[in-house]
């Protein structure tokens, strides 16, 4: 895919403990603030392996093997049971039958329940 890195390869370079930049501080308490590559820009993502993050935060720790298969198999799984619940006609949120869907923008939403599947392509005109 366009040289982006491999499912495994990523879920392998995150440190365990992140829980997304919106927070403040990672599931450690460690500040993101603090250990972020000062020469990068503020919305840099510290805890990756391949930014060395384990060289500016002691509390970093990565998954084992084990435990990105698992990572992994559990993904596949999701995509897969999203997937085929929009192919039954389900909203893949909440599984409920799908009466009609209606693009607002970019993004696509089931009605009547109004959860969001997805973003719709437009075609080049």
């Amino acid at each position: 895919m366009n040289g982006a890195p491999s499912l495994h390869s990523q879920l392998s370079n995150w440190c365990v403990h992140f829980n997304c930049m919106m927070h403040q501080y990672c599931d450690a308490g460690i500040a993101y603030e603090d250990v972020r590559d000062p020469h990068t820009t503020p919305y840099s993502y510290p805890c990756f392996k391949d930014n060395n993050c384990a060289e500016r935060c002691a509390h970093a720790q990565y998954p084992t093997e084990q435990e990105i298969i698992k990572q992994e198999q559990e993904i596949h799984q999701k995509v897969s049971t999203f997937l085929s619940n929009l192919a039954c006609g389900l909203c893949p949120v909440c599984e409920q039958p799908i009466q009609y869907k209606e693009s607002i923008g970019l993004s696509q939403y089931a009605y009547p329940c109004g959860h969001r599947l997805g973003t719709v392509l437009k075609e080049k005109e």
